[in-house]
C-alpha cells in the first residue's frame, strides 16, 4: 500500500504450488518472513500428496497479522446505469481524478468503475466500517502498476481508521484483487499489520 503521505509500500504476494517437496524462498518477501520445506503426506487410499500446509515463520524482524478479510460483487450494467443517471456528479463522489483518468484510457470505462467500486465496498467491510462521517469513497484510491496490479492509496479519516486497526509501531498493508467478466466484477481486499520485534 502506498499513502499519500508516504506510509509503505508493498508488492504482491506470491502463490505457491503443492508439488510433494518443494522450499520458497519468500512467502511476502525474504526480509521478512520465510516459509517451512518438508514433504508432504501421502492421503490415505490415493497416491497422490495432501494439500502442503505452509506458514510464515517470523525471521526475527517482523511479526504479520491479518486486520480485516472484505470482498464484494458490483454488476457492470447497474453501474454504467448509474454514471449514465446520475453523471459526473456520482463520479466526482465517489473516484478520484485519478481513476477517473485511468478509466477514461480504458476500452470499457464502466467495467473499470465497477471493478474499483467493489474494491472500496470490499475495503470497507474489512475495515469495519461502512461509509461514515469520517470515511470517504474518495479516501481509497485504486490505481494499478504498471504491471496491472491494483494498488492502494489510503488518505484522510479512513487512513486514520486503518492506522487504529493495529497496534501502535505497525504498518499496515493492503492487499487487493479485482476480477471481473462481461456482467460482474469481484473485488477482495486483505489488511495485514507489520510489527517489528523488539520495536523500532
Amino acid at each position: 500500500m502506498r499513502t499519500k503521505d508516504g506510509y509503505i509500500s508493498i508488492a504482491p504476494l506470491q502463490s505457491i504450488g503443492n508439488a510433494g517437496r518443494v522450499s520458497a524462498a519468500s512467502w511476502v518477501g525474504a526480509d521478512i518472513c520465510s516459509v517451512q520445506r518438508y514433504t508432504a503426506p501421502r492421503c490415505p487410499n490415493t497416491q497422490h500428496s495432501c494439500p502442503i500446509l505452509f506458514w510464515p515463520a517470523p525471521l526475527g524482524r517482523l511479526t504479520l497479522m491479518i486486520l480485516g478479510i472484505g470482498n464484494d460483487l458490483c454488476d457492470v450494467e447497474r453501474m454504467a446505469s448509474v454514471i449514465q443517471r446520475h453523471g459526473q456528479r456520482f463520479l466526482e463522489r465517489t473516484f478520484t481524478q485519478a481513476e477517473q483518468a485511468l478509466a477514461q484510457r480504458r476500452s470499457e470505462p464502466c467495467l473499470f468503475y465497477a471493478g474499483r467500486f467493489a474494491a472500496k465496498e470490499a475495503f470497507m467491510k474489512a475495515l469495519g466500517t461502512g461509509i461514515i462521517e469520517q470515511v470517504h469513497w474518495t479516501d481509497i484510491e485504486i490505481l494499478a502498476s504498471r504491471s496491472g496490479q491494483p494498488i492502494a492509496t489510503i488518505s484522510g479519516g479512513t487512513l486514520t481508521r486503518l492506522r487504529r486497526l493495529a497496534d501502535r509501531g505497525s504498518d499496515t498493508v493492503v492487499h487487493v484483487s479485482i476480477s471481473h467478466d462481461a456482467r460482474l466484477a469481484i473485488a477482495l481486499v486483505i489488511l495485514e499489520a507489520r510489527n517489528r520485534l523488539g520495536g523500532h
